[in-house]
């Protein structure tokens, strides 16, 4: 006779030995995943940093992290070119770009609209400023880094081959009033332009200098720098408006974007202040027909120079130079028509008329035109 009894203990003994092993585990696995969390973690911060040491190493300006179907691209771009680097699986890319969200104070969270950041970063003993920006693409948000190394900035010697470049510049930066106005693509340089001129305004006078900027890519100590803040109403407009009351000598707009700031600034240039700022155009000549274009009737007599600029290349000490398009003052006429150009467009029509003129010797233009000079080059490509 079968003890049923004795069978169904054997039974319940049997399963809670096994129910029993089976809450071991999941606790052993609890215990066990979240050193692995900690160390996935751990990996994706030291690959993020390794990306930006790499950048600085390649003396990189901008960094790209560009989603695909199979994964991520990191590009680097050195000397206006781009050089593909490794190639990070999806998951892993995404995390990397949530890590340099979090890193820079974005929104984690949101993915659906462009965000922007600046942040300071000290690298052996050398500081820089990262901007950061996302995209919301396809598969997955794309982010862009700029590099701007905080160092000592470039002088009015440095800027340009050309002494000529440099006697302008000087000229400039006695003016008391009037509009200065850069162009040229982005990445061209006309900010480390905008800085070399700031800085030898500042060492040889006692101006008050007051910039706009977005963001402020190198901070000068005897400057007011504003940076704007769409969310927090500072626009280059309204940051103007507040500045012409701030009794500046000097103000500095980051870029033209609109017709409000446009006319702000030609009222600052013909009430007493030296205005210098960037604008967005195809060439000097062409300053005129953007404003234009916003709906500003320029008023040529306020206008000190329109100051184009290209890179070019020098492959034999591995740098870019600048080449700058002039158009001052006394190449108007009163309507405004642009009647002669001083200075050349193309870098190499340039060092022949240097040469032509003597201003550069015959080993100078056998190195730039023979051994070195690359096309010229708008910006980034």
């Amino acid at each position: 006779m079968i003890d049923y009894s004795f069978r169904e203990k054997l039974i319940t003994k049997y399963y809670m030995k096994k129910l029993k092993r089976c809450r071991d585990l999941l606790i052993c696995s609890e215990k066990t995943r979240k050193p692995q969390r900690r160390l996935q973690m751990a990996d994706i911060e030291a690959k993020s940093t390794a990306i930006l040491y790499d950048a600085f190493q390649s003396e990189a300006s901008d960094i790209h992290l560009l989603p695909t179907s199979k994964g991520y691209l990191v590009h680097y771009r050195a000397l206006g070119e781009i050089y593909a680097g490794e190639t990070l699986k999806a998951e892993d890319g995404f995390r990397i770009v949530s890590y340099f969200k979090y890193a820079c104070g974005m929104d984690i969270g949101e993915r659906r609209k462009p965000q922007s950041k600046a942040i300071s970063y000290d690298w052996q003993g050398n500081g820089y400023t990262l901007r950061f920006s996302t995209l919301p693409a396809k598969p997955s948000e794309s982010l862009a880094i700029r590099i701007s190394p905080r160092t000592t900035p470039y002088t009015l010697q440095s800027l340009s081959l050309f002494a000529s470049d440099t006697r302008k510049f000087t000229q400039l930066a006695h003016c008391q009033n009037g509009l200065v106005l850069f162009t040229g693509a982005t990445g061209s340089g006309k900010t480390t332009s905008v800085y070399a001129l700031l800085d030898y305004v500042q060492q040889s006078s006692t101006k008050m200098i007051v910039t706009i900027e977005d963001p402020i890519e190198r901070p000068i100590d005897g400057m007011v720098q504003i940076e704007t803040n769409e969310k927090a109403g500072i626009t280059f407009a309204t940051a103007l408006k507040a500045v012409l009351r701030h009794d500046p000598d000097v103000i500095v707009i980051g870029e033209i974007r609109d017709r409000n700031t446009a006319e702000l600034a030609l009222q600052a240039a013909t009430t007493g202040h030296l205005v210098i700022a960037s604008l967005h155009a195809a060439s000097a000549s062409l300053a005129f027909a953007r404003l234009t274009e916003l709906g500003v009737n320029v008023r040529v007599e306020c206008v000190r120079a329109v100051i184009h600029q290209k890179l070019a290349k020098v492959v034999s000490k591995n740098k870019r130079v600048a080449f700058f398009e002039w158009l001052r003052k006394d190449s108007l006429s009163k309507e405004g028509d642009v009647h002669d150009i001083s200075g050349e467009t193309e870098a190499l029509r340039a060092i022949r008329k240097a040469w032509a003129i003597g201003a550069i010797d015959r080993h100078t233009f056998n190195l730039l035109t023979d051994k070195g000079m690359m096309e010229v080059e708008s910006g980034y490509r």
